[in-house]
Formats: structure tokens, sequence, C-alpha cells
């Protein structure tokens, strides 16, 4: 992140909508001057109600949506040090607990959790810096409401200034409340255009989110999804690498078994194949295996007919002094 000098702006682009209380929606301008022919200047950060009414109160804000100098330095520390964790390969636990810390350094709220979803597309637990942080997020995932539910959900930041006010989330409230939590903020972390978990930074007192706040709360949650779905992928070639090994090695075994059985019953090769494969459904396991217990233990499966009702008489033992060496 280049610094251009004493009171910069840093070009960070926010997400469209950041839902508030009663669904107000934050609107942001985050263009720099000059960018698009977007003449620069103070920007204006609108609340209105969902389905972006005329109505609504309007805060002037002279930030243009980007970070000031005053979040720049704790903000591009704080990248440093995640992007270290990240250089890490496999460490998807340690860099979403670096997440959650780092998170709340910058922002200066000592409890911050991110929980990530499952294949299932169930929320899991991963990652928090204190007792409080990780419990709410549990509490949420008990009652299946509250703001880290919702920006899973929906795909946005979702925050709370005060949730003594707040009607969305009734149940959670009176947890939260009654846990010494007073403001929220929950950033989705986005694997393109699906949500992979939510970083949930709680504040034990009424807490008026900034739009710096929820720049580099984004910033950081975006590096650290950036890192899941590369590690996400690498683990898909692991796996399919290891089922095409598996099968290539699965391959090898039943060739040679049947080998085994052609060599020393004088069957054809359908034949051989066929006595294993039923030998495996009748003892309910896998085809594999009894290949193996064929080449290695001594295994010899009944010869059965072709629908493996009975056994056939068609295939006998070839005498010792005539068989040929197996697999």
């Amino acid at each position: 992140m280049a610094r251009r000098g004493p009171g910069s702006r840093v070009d960070v682009r926010l997400r469209p909508k950041v839902r508030g209380p009663q669904g107000d929606v934050r609107t942001l301008y985050p263009w720099p001057a000059g960018r698009n022919g977007d003449p620069g200047g103070p920007r204006h950060v609108g609340f209105r109600r969902a389905g972006y009414g005329a109505e609504g109160v309007r805060r002037d804000v002279c930030l243009g949506g980007h970070l000031t100098g005053a979040m720049e330095e704790p903000l591009a520390r704080a990248c440093s040090e995640l992007a270290r964790t990240m250089a890490r390969p496999g460490a998807l636990i340690e860099v979403m607990q670096d997440l959650a810390l780092r998170t709340s350094e910058v922002l200066g709220i000592p409890a911050a959790a991110v929980v990530l979803t499952d294949s299932a597309g169930t929320l899991r637990p991963v990652a928090a810096t204190d007792a409080p942080g990780a419990g709410m997020v549990t509490t949420e995932m008990k009652l299946d409401e509250g703001p880290t539910i919702d920006a899973l959900r929906e795909g946005a930041v979702v925050f709370a200034d005060d949730l003594e006010a707040d009607e969305r989330w009734p149940r959670y409230v009176e947890r939260a409340r009654s846990a010494g939590v007073e403001g929220v903020l929950a950033v989705p972390l986005r694997l393109g255009e699906r949500p992979a978990g939510v970083l949930t930074v709680v504040a034990s007192e009424p807490h008026r989110w900034h739009l710096t706040e929820v720049a580099a709360a984004e910033v950081l949650a975006d590096l650290a999804a950036g890192y899941a779905a590369h590690e996400s992928a690498l683990d898909h070639v692991r796996r399919t690498a290891e089922q095409l090994q598996e099968a290539l090695e699965s391959r090898v075994d039943i060739e040679q078994a049947k080998g085994v059985l052609v060599g020393e019953l004088g069957c054809t090769i359908d034949q051989a194949y066929a006595m294993l494969r039923d030998h495996a459904r009748r003892n309910n396991a896998s085809l594999r295996s009894v290949a193996q217990a064929v080449v290695h233990l001594g295994l010899r499966p009944p010869a059965t007919s072709r629908r493996g009702a009975r056994p056939t008489s068609r295939i006998r033992p070839v005498p010792p002094d005539q068989r040929t060496e197996g697999a």
C-alpha cells in the first residue's frame, strides 16, 4: 500500500452496501479524485431505508470513502504481519487467528472472532482474541440470529452501534448485553460472490462505527479470504491427486489378483474379475482389499456363475505342474 504524503488517501474500494439498524443502508462512494472523471472532494454517506428511497438522514463525512492518515499506518503494519503468516502454506487456522488479532489491534477493540463455513455450509468457530468474542458468535450459531448470521446470509457488512436500541435480533441482543456487549461489526469473508465466513468485532460499550474502521476490517478480511481461497484450491488439487494415485494403486492390485486366479484356476480374465467382485459384495469389502488378500494372503474366492447365485463347475483348478506364475 503506497503512501503519498501526509493526509493522503488510500484507494480502498468498500462494498456498496453496509447494513445498519432497522435495515438502513450506508451507501459509500469510494473513488479518489480524478478517477473515471470523478472530480473528487468530500463525499456524503447516506443512511437510507431498504429500497433506496430518498428519505433518511444524510451525514457529511469528508473522507471520500478512503482511509485517513491516522488509520493508514496501523493498517499497513497489520497487513504486513498478516502477510507474514500467510506466507506459510497450510496455516489456515493461524491466518484466521492472526486476522482476529490484527483487526482487534487496528480498531482498538479487544474482542474479535472468525467463523468459517465447512463443506456442508455449517458455521465453525476457528479463531478468537478472547472469550467474549468467541462466546457471542457461538451464541449466534445456537440462536440462528445475529449480525454474524446476517453478514453470512447477505454477503454484506452488518453493524450495530448500540444494541440497546437495536430491534433486529431480540434474543441475540438480550444474550449479548447480559455478556457485556453493546456494539458489533460483522464483515463477511468473500470467496468470489460466496461468503466463506465472517469476521466479527464486539465492543463492550456503544460504538459509532466509523467508515475508516469498516474499511480497515474489510481490507484485512479480504486478505484472509484470498488466502482461504488459495488453500481451498490447493486442498482440492491435493485430494484429486490422492484419489488418482489411490485409483492407480487399486488397479494394480486388482490386475495382480486377476493374474493369480487365471494362473491357478485356468479361468478367463473376466471370470477372475467376477470372482473378486462377487466376493467383495458378499463380504461388504472393497474390491481392492479382496485383491490384496488374494495376492498377499492366499485368499481364493469361490467361483460363481455370472449372476453370482451359485458355484459353477466350468472353472476347474489347474494341476500344480501346469500352473503359470501369478503376478
